[in-house]
């Protein structure tokens, strides 16, 4: 091997290790480091232009529905978009010195091109330079390509969360970043001859543009309409993926709908909010086949599921009462009026008769138990509703007794006030006569009996609250038994 090659080789073994360690702190950068701990969402309060005070509210009520629809995104999945520019945010410096070095190999290169005595060398040395650190870019690139799709959570800027909105947006937006935001929404509002239009827009900081615009004119009573028509547009921006639309019915009408484990619901179930993939829904019903079934969702598919449950009983009975038309339940779920056919489940179940006037009955059912129910009711001895009529009657008996009590405290009240002026004024006239002492008596038996009304009040303030006490105590009873 000659000399030239062996030289051209150690040269390019050279610059590789230099660049390697140029490199270094470039490649040393986590994913924690690129990308920030929580993405931010601010709402501004749109602005106003022309708007009458009667569609003032306008302002803040549809800023306030996209707050509501998106304050139920708490993730937000990044594009590959939005990944470069994050990255590029972050290594922009590094990135533009390795393109100014790059720029300024080429022009040292393409001069020795034209340079009759060049080195053949140096020329391949610059070659070689340029080719590691264009290599060194597109890596940069690339290293952001494996990361698109990663979740980072999403929050609402601090005033929105405490309330408030963001105010409006002047000037040039690019400039305008003061709550340390990702992405603003902000809107205008103007009434123009007995229309509304409306513009607004979700700005993104990180790729510096408009990312979401609606532009609009429309009645203001049509107003509630409008951003809710922008609900699932705004859902897949801020969620960074489609989500996807459940709608589940079951029968019987009773039957109980849940969702991953989630809270129940009865008998339907609709959520135009769940993301993509895999899904477990459980439908159960007293007396019924639980059922349980796993779904894939996929991104923007609306499903529609209707489950029959199939019942779960071992015989089916005729239940009667003497005397009939009593409310049947079994377990907690009323299953209608004596006389009735009943469908026994197979478990361990309670059968309760209940009647107004007479005593529940209660029938425990196990296995192979079952049979002819016939029933004779007992008449309640102690008719609730009665006593806690009379608990009632008292109470307001004694409410209106304090309510007349109170003119006559106001009417001896007064009474002593008026006599006991006249008094003074005729007594500082120096004038002693039978009219003085008439004034005197009669405040005397006001006030007197003005302290004796107070007495009665008190008496009868009394007797209502124990008469209060006494009927509510008394309903809750009932309402146990």
């Amino acid at each position: 091997m000659d000399m030239h090659r062996i030289k051209k080789r150690c040269h390019l073994i050279f610059f590789i290790i230099v660049y390697i360690f140029s490199m270094g702190p470039l490649s040393s950068q986590t994913e924690s480091d690129v990308f920030p701990e929580k993405l931010r969402v601010g709402i501004a309060r749109f602005e106003r232009n022309n708007l009458p005070p009667a569609y003032d509210y306008l302002a803040e009520s549809l800023p306030s529905e996209i707050l509501e629809f998106v304050s139920v995104c708490d993730t937000h999945t990044l594009t590959l978009r939005e990944v470069e520019d994050l990255a590029y945010n972050k290594f922009s410096e590094d990135i533009d010195t390795l393109r100014d070095e790059i720029t300024s190999l080429r022009q040292q290169r393409d001069k020795l091109l034209f340079d009759k005595n060049r080195s053949e060398e140096k020329y391949a040395e610059l070659s070689v330079s340029i080719e590691e650190k264009e290599r060194a870019l597109l890596g940069m690139d690339a290293q952001s390509h494996g990361l698109a799709g990663i979740s980072i959570p999403l929050v609402l800027s601090e005033k929105n969360r405490q309330g408030e909105f963001l105010q409006k947006v002047a000037g040039n937006i690019e400039n305008r970043n003061d709550d340390s935001i990702d992405y603003l929404i902000w809107g205008e509002i103007e009434y123009i001859e007995g229309l509304i239009y409306l513009y607004y827009e979700v700005y993104s900081f990180i790729s510096g543009n408009r990312i979401f615009y609606k532009e609009t004119v429309f009645l203001p009573e049509n107003s509630a309409d409008i951003i809710s028509d922008d609900r699932d547009k705004l859902w897949t921006l801020f969620l960074g993926e489609e989500w996807s639309r459940l709608i589940v019915n079951a029968e019987p009408i009773a039957s109980r709908i849940r969702l991953d484990g989630g809270p129940w619901k009865m008998s339907r179930l609709e959520s135009g909010f769940i993301l993509p993939g895999l899904h477990e829904i459980t439908i159960s019903a007293y007396g019924f086949k639980a059922v349980t079934e796993s779904i894939a969702l996929a991104a923007g598919e609306e499903l529609v599921l209707s489950f029959d449950l199939a019942p779960d009983f071992m015989s089916r009975i005729p239940v009667r009462s003497y005397p009939q038309g009593a409310d049947v339940y079994l377990g907690s779920q009323w299953m209608g009026e004596t006389p009735l056919f009943l469908n026994v489940p197979g478990d361990f179940s309670r059968i309760l008769l209940r009647k107004k006037g007479f005593d529940d009955y209660s029938y425990y059912i196990e296995g192979d138990s079952a049979t002819d129910l016939n029933i004779m009711l007992k008449k309640s001895i102690f008719d609730w509703d009665i006593y806690v009529k009379n608990k009632r009657d008292r109470f307001y008996q004694s409410l209106g007794g304090f309510f007349l009590s109170i003119p006559v405290t106001v009417f001896l009240y007064s009474g002593y006030s008026v006599y006991s002026n006249a008094y003074t004024t005729e007594k500082a006239s120096g004038v002693i006569n039978d009219e003085l002492g008439r004034l005197y008596d009669m405040g005397n038996i006001c006030y007197y009996g003005y302290f004796g009304s107070l007495f009665v009040n008190s008496v009868l303030f009394t007797d209502l609250v124990f008469k209060a006490i006494d009927y509510v105590r008394s309903a809750g009873q009932q309402f146990k038994e």
